[in-house]
């Protein structure tokens, strides 16, 4: 459960920091203690509590850092499978799909899309509508393409074709 998740990493924190905190009053204690004996100036000991405090704040960050690229994995591990459902979505629609990036270059395409145009996904991907439609056709395609990315919504149309255009 992802509320229990967060508690869980608010306490590991809070213990983290209580045990860099005491690690660190330990050693300033020690450092104060061995220059009111004399062993080394004030100065020696400012200097000395600079490097301490960077030397516990890099190991704080570091223990940190494994539970950022934990929670990186698992972000990414739950992208790819919501990738695989939608991609499997997709492919078992009975209806032609395509993805297209911005330069209209396809990018994905359901086997029922490419059953449409007769070719695999592998001969579509990295062409153009004009690769595939006469050229009134592809401008149409362009223009409508154009107006979902100026307008940023997604579009659904229907299109009857005969067959001896794509021939």
């Amino acid at each position: 459960n992802y509320g229990q998740f967060k508690t869980a990493q608010k306490n590991h924190a809070w213990l983290l920091f209580g045990a860099a905190f005491l690690v660190f009053a330990l050693l300033m204690g020690i450092l104060a203690y061995r220059a009111w004996k004399r062993e080394f100036t004030w100065d020696e000991l400012a200097s000395g509590f600079t490097a301490l405090t960077f030397s516990i704040l890099m190991v704080i960050v570091v223990l940190r850092m494994k539970d950022w690229v934990r929670a990186l994995a698992q972000s990414e591990e739950q992208s790819r499978k919501e990738q695989t459902l939608y991609r499997s979505i997709i492919e078992n629609l009975p209806t032609p799909v395509v993805f297209k990036d911005r330069e209209m270059i396809y990018r994905a395409a359901n086997p029922c899309y490419g059953a449409f145009l007769g070719k695999t996904e592998l001969e579509m991907l990295g062409k153009k509508d004009s690769d595939f439609f006469p050229r009134p056709q592809a401008n149409a395609f362009l223009r409508s393409d154009e107006q979902v990315l100026q307008q940023q919504m997604e579009q659904v149309e229907e299109i009857r074709m005969e067959e001896e255009i794509l021939d």
